[in-house]
């Protein structure tokens, strides 16, 4: 009566479809009973094997194993809207219940407020559930790659605001939540990393940043005490940020320096040790996952009454006490305690300018037997007595072809100690002849050293074969040839003495001897009937005999 329209409508559908429509998606496959009345319209929904297809948002159709609820739609001259204040949606790997209301004027765009709730989800069907219209390529990847495995427990969603503004971090326009909970879950969140097992936590996407807080998991055997995971901005994608500690074997948390991505800083240092015993391992390092920010590593590694070998080196450490930290430009530590060679001693880890790992070992009053045997192919038969000694090993950052060796250096002012030898080399308990010997623990072109006071200096190469010996302190050239070079200065000489000496030596010290030659000046020839010197003696046994040629004011020739 008034010229105004009126309608009613009643109806039921099964395998309804319509197209996408004004950001509403499209849809298929869906049962329900309408009823409608001028412009107001609901829908009661209970349906099976439905479909939604998001232009952009989703990569795949959403496919639905139930979707019910009650839906009203208002159209008016001015705009439309959708509400529901309980849609139950399960879809193959989770179950959802959602309230939700969609609404959008004429030219303005569309407003959504959504909050559900889901559960019993399966996170190897995440991928499917990404809104990766919205989300940056880079992030889709990683988490493609990351989440693998794991159950979503139970958790909720909200979205309140303007879809244009999503997710609302730069406008402050609206609000955008997931958090949710998932147990046995597998994080592999970058190659050459350990990925987490079994791992439980708290994820929550807010806003353009994502929060990972995980409560259990383990890396290798090491248990997860507690793991932090962030990303500060999803769009564009900046690098994430974990934090955490683990507790388990030594041996795990070696082969996190010397697998995957520390392997090139660290695998040298790593590569030959064997732990035993539980330490705690905190991690705090970022990872990039696009073109912002940069790789950053902090790790501390906390020793309590642990045991370190070295089994090339024949070395072992016991009851280790004290913290070592690493970062990305190499390892420190400070006062490390420790057991080794019979005696406490101090360990201390420095990282120099060129990456070369410095791992200073410091034993007080270190017993002669000790060392005897821990070096059991030297003579060391005439040595005795105590002395404070630091041992460093010097590791270089890389390994392979070109890289240089790993040296060992040792040090001492040997006071304390004897040797039972005739001069130059003998020396008293109370008497201090500083001790520097350098020795490549890897083959390699870098040769041996060794420094005793100013009596002796000496190069040699590792296997033995090349030896230039000089008696003052000036270090000689390496021979090219294998043999023995003898060089230098002796204020005196006693023959006889050292043919004692050498005689006491074990049988397996007194094998063939090298091919000698060189030159030696001796002052004075001891224990004598008659003087004799200054002596020039030119040495040479190179063709199977000895040829020494003598020349002093009182003797002159050669003996055969």
């Amino acid at each position: 009566s008034d010229g105004t329209l009126h309608w009613h409508v009643a109806s039921g559908f099964r395998h309804l479809g319509f197209d996408a429509w004004r950001g509403v998606p499209a849809v298929e496959g869906l049962d329900g009973d309408l009823v409608g009345h001028s412009g107001d319209i609901r829908i009661d929904l209970q349906s099976s094997g439905t479909a939604l297809t998001f232009e952009t948002l989703f990569r795949d159709p959403l496919r639905f194993d139930r979707l019910t609820g009650r839906l009203a739609i208002d159209v008016g001259e001015t705009g439309w809207s959708l509400r529901s204040d309980e849609l139950v949606a399960d879809v193959p790997h989770l179950r959802t219940r959602t309230r939700l209301q969609l609404s959008q004027r004429d030219g303005e765009p569309l407003f959504i407020d959504l909050q559900s709730d889901f559960a019993d989800g399966d996170a190897k069907g995440a991928s499917l559930y990404y809104p990766v219209g919205i989300m940056r390529p880079r992030l889709v990847r990683w988490l493609d790659r990351s989440i693998t495995d794991g159950r979503i427990v139970e958790g909720s969603a909200l979205v309140h605001g303007l879809v244009d503004d999503f997710a609302f971090e730069r406008t402050r326009s609206g609000t955008f939540e997931v958090l949710f909970d998932i147990a046995d879950a597998t994080l592999d969140y970058r190659p050459g990393w350990p990925p987490v097992d079994g791992l439980a936590a708290r994820v929550h996407y807010h806003g353009n940043q994502l929060d990972i807080v995980g409560t259990d998991g383990r890396i290798f055997d090491s248990r997860i005490e507690r793991v932090t995971a962030r990303i500060a901005s999803l769009k564009p994608i900046s690098p994430v940020n974990i934090k955490g500690r683990l507790r388990g074997p030594l041996n795990d948390h070696l082969k996190v320096l010397r697998e995957g991505a520390l392997r090139e800083r660290f695998g040298s240092l790593a590569a030959g040790l064997q732990g035993n015993g539980e330490t705690t391992l905190d991690l705090d390092f970022a990872v990039p996952l696009g073109k912002q920010g940069a790789s950053r590593l902090n790790g501390r590694l906390a020793f309590s009454d642990n045991a370190l070998a070295l089994p090339a080196w024949n070395l072992g450490l016991d009851d280790i006490s004290g913290d070592l930290a690493f970062t990305l430009d190499g390892l420190s530590a400070k006062g490390v305690q420790a057991k080794g060679l019979g005696r406490p001693v101090s360990i201390d880890v420095t990282t120099r300018k060129d990456g070369t790992t410095r791992v200073r070992t410091t034993a007080r009053r270190l017993d002669a037997r000790t060392i005897r045997r821990q070096l059991p192919s030297l003579p060391l038969g005439f040595v005795s007595g105590r002395a404070d000694f630091v041992i460093d090993v010097d590791i270089p950052a890389r390994r392979g072809e070109g890289a240089r060796q790993t040296m060992l250096r040792v040090s001492s002012p040997l006071e304390g100690i004897e040797i039972d030898l005739p001069p130059p080399l003998g020396k008293t308990a109370a008497s201090t002849a500083t001790l520097a010997l350098t020795l490549p623990l890897q083959a390699g072109p870098a040769p041996g050293k060794l420094v005793y006071g100013d009596r002796l200096a000496a190069r040699f190469d590792r296997a033995g074969e090349r030896i230039a010996i000089r008696f003052d302190d000036v270090l000689p050239d390496l021979p090219s040839e294998p043999g023995l070079r003898l060089d230098g200065t002796l204020d005196e000489l006693d023959i006889a003495a050292w043919h004692t000496a050498t005689a006491k030596l074990p049988p397996t010290t007194r094998g063939p001897l090298p091919d000698i030659a060189g030159r030696i000046r001796v002052a004075r020839l001891a224990n004598l009937p008659f003087h004799i010197g200054p002596v020039d003696a030119d040495l040479d046994n190179r063709a199977g005999a000895w040829t020494i040629g003598l020349d002093s004011p009182q003797l002159s020739g050669t003996l055969r």
